[in-house]
This record gives structure tokens, sequence and C-alpha cells, in this order.
């Protein structure tokens, strides 16, 4: 399965993962073929890019999701009633500093919209629902979903907050931490609604942090967390971020001897970490979408001077190199230059898959056969780049399998 710009799709090929509509519904499942019909409506709703499958695949392999769908659809319809009603009181006004929009936040025409029974507060329910649909989950996806440019955003604040969540679910903390965190990658970006016509970036980044903290820092314990969490988005680790330039550490526990003030707090470590993973795997800023095994290799050269080490730490532990989907080709073993596709993922062995082969050496289709990488240490595994010729129309053969030597799953023995 790969990720193919729209403007290079051609009628016939099938979707490899579901393309889901502005709200996170289902627009076209997986396995869909498309045609001229389908092409137009993905190129007028500004999809970017959608992922199709090798049509001589034996075997649908499509990548986890990371938070069900109806769940997104919840989450999702919250934050957007929450910045529409904000942008809808803000109207179309240009301000002349952020000091004039940090008053519009603590006026009291305002202060509804923010309080606790307002649409930003309906956030926490959200954040809340996601936390529980997400609970004890190991392993990430490692994809970007295929989502509209237009409310495009809103998915990637979702994604955001679940990675956030289960980074501070890893890192041992409260569930009233877990849950601060979460709501806070949710409305990281809420001081958006003041700055859709500001154009400088590093201004935009000081002024996003500022006002996102302005916004949410008179709503309770759990906005206080958000608060920091939108504040601190853009500091780093060595003191060289925005808006403040402070310094933050490289751990998850903090020592009480030491004196906390003037530091980052753990809960904006762990979203800054979370937000650069989304922003890398979705393709954010103009960006086209990095794949799973360079966005870890991007956040570990990144990790001691831009962020936490140690939560960094733990988003690897999570994020497999290789997601399930991901066309790969073997490198060693009994079955060197062969291809085929990650049908599973353990989180015992993240960077070990188990892969399905149907592709020999030479590019031809072959009955499929069953590895567990685990078991080969000589097996090395490499992305396999889309090529033309994939994408022409085969007959499936009938999928076979190897009995394990050891007995147990039809896996490839070798010798």
């Amino acid at each position: 399965m790969w990720l193919v710009p729209v403007g290079d799709l051609k009628p016939g090929l099938a979707l490899g993962h579901p393309v889901l509509d502005a709200a996170g519904r289902v627009l076209l499942n997986a396995g869909v073929t498309l045609n001229e019909r389908y092409l137009g409506i993905l190129r007028e709703r500004d999809y970017r890019a959608v992922f199709v499958r090798d049509p001589a695949a034996p075997i649908d392999a499509p990548p986890d999701e990371d938070l069900p769908f109806a769940v997104r659809v919840r989450v999702v319809d919250a934050l957007r009633k929450a910045f529409e009603s904000l942008e809808r009181y803000i109207g179309q006004p240009r301000f002349a500093t952020v000091q004039d929009m940090i008053a519009v936040c603590r006026s009291q025409g305002m202060q509804p919209l923010l309080g606790p029974r307002g649409p930003v507060a309906d956030s926490v329910q959200a954040a809340s629902a996601l936390l529980q649909a997400v609970r004890g989950r190991t392993v990430l996806a490692g994809m970007p979903l295929c989502v509209p440019g237009e409310g495009g955003a809103y998915h990637g604040y979702v994604s955001t907050a679940v990675v956030a969540a289960l980074l501070a679910e890893r890192a041992g903390l409260h569930d009233s931490q877990v849950l601060g965190i979460a709501h806070g990658a949710l409305l990281h970006n809420i001081g958006s609604v003041f700055l859709r016509h500001q154009v400088d970036h590093q201004s935009y980044e000081r002024d996003l942090a500022v006002l996102g903290y302005e916004m949410l820092k008179h709503g309770g314990d759990s906005a206080l967390l958000a608060a920091h969490c939108a504040f601190e988005q853009f500091e780093h680790i060595d003191g060289t971020g925005l808006p403040r330039g402070i310094r933050g550490s490289n751990h998850i526990e903090r020592h009480r001897r030491v004196d906390q003030r003037g530091m980052l707090s753990l809960n904006g470590e762990i979203c800054a970490v979370a937000k650069a993973y989304t922003d890398r795997i979705a393709g954010a800023n103009g960006h086209a979408p990095r794949p799973a095994m360079r966005v870890r290799e991007e956040l570990a050269a990144y990790a001691g001077t831009r962020y936490n080490r140690a939560v960094v730490e733990l988003l690897l532990r999570m994020l497999p190199p290789y997601p399930c989907g991901t066309e790969v080709t073997v490198s060693g073993g009994k079955h060197d230059g062969w291809s085929g596709v990650v049908d599973e993922v353990s989180p015992k062995s993240i960077d070990r898959p188990s892969i399905v082969l149907y592709r020999d050496a030479t590019g031809a289709i072959v009955k499929p056969v069953e590895v567990d990488t685990a078991r080969h240490a000589e097996i090395r595994l490499t992305v396999r780049a889309v090529g033309v010729r994939v994408f022409q129309r085969h007959a499936r053969p009938d999928t076979a399998t190897v009995d394990d030597a050891e007995g147990g799953k039809s896996r490839t023995s070798f010798s």
C-alpha cells in the first residue's frame, strides 16, 4: 500500500485505506476501485493524497486505526463547534497588536464561550471520550489519515491528542493529568481563531502560543494543564524555542528538590512531542507526509535538544518503523529480494513485523508466503517504492503458507 498524490491517481486503482470526509465519516472505504467520478470528488474536495494497494496483494492489510471512526466523528464535531463559535464572536476585524487580542480574550463577551458551560468546555467531554477509546493501546498506527484540505486541521488536533494521551499514560501520570494533556492537545491551536490573516511565520507561532494560554488558563484544573500545552508547543528543551525561550528537562520524573519555576512543564513537553509526530506523519505546513521510519529518525535526532528525550523514547517504543499495510522488500535469508506487505506488528517486537511475501526477486507474482521476521535475525526490511507496474491488474494466486518448524501459526520456515 502506498500514499499516492491525488493528481497521480488513475481509474482502476483500489483504495488501501478509508477516505474520510471533513467530519470524520467514511467517504470511500478501503477496497473501493477508483473511477472518474470518485477521482473528481477527491479533487473537488481538496484531498492531497490517498492510499492505494497493489492489486496483486493476496490479503487486505489495512493500517490500524488509532481511534475508532465513531469516536473521531464525535470529537471532531466538538472541536468544530468550539472553534466556529469563537470565530463567530470575533468576526473579521484585524487587530493591531496581540495585546488587543488578549483584551478580547478577557472580555465579558468572550468569557461565556471559554467558561465551564461554553462550547470550549464541551471539548473536555470529547477528550474524555477519546481517552476511554485509546486507553491501553500500545502500538501507534503510524499512517496518516486521508482527509480533505477543508476541516483536515481538526483531524490533526485529534490525532495529536491521541498520541499525547498515550504518552501521558505510558509516563505513569494520574488520570486527571492524562485528561488535561489530551484536552490541551485538542485545543493547542485554539489561538488560531484570532490569526487567520497573519502571515509572518515566527510571529504567528509566538502569538498562537500566547493567545492559546490566555484563552484556556481560567477554565479550571484541566484547562490549566491544557493552557500550558498551548503555551509551550513551540518551546525547546535547550531554551531556543518560543515564546519565552525557557529550558526543559530530558526526564519524566521531576525532582522535588529542584526549583521547577521557569522551566517547561511535563505536559507541555509531552504535547510538543505528540504534535511533532502528527505534523510529520500527516505532512503539516505544506510538507509531504513522512513515512514512519523517517519520522522515527527525525524525532530521535531532535531528542535532548528540541524535545524531551525520555518522552521521545516512549514514542519510539509505540511507533513501528514498518506499520501494518506497508509494502516492504526483504534483504537476506531464503527470500532475499522478495517483496510483500506488513500484516501484523507485535508490541513485543515493534521493529520486527510479520509480513506476507507475494513477489519474488524478479517482481513476478508468486504464491504468498508468510514470514515472522522476529524469528529471523538475518532478514532486513526496506520500504518498497511505488512503481508503475504494480498498478497493472493481475489475477490473485491462491494463498499458500509454509508450516513453521516449531508448529503453531503458519509461518515460513528457514533452513
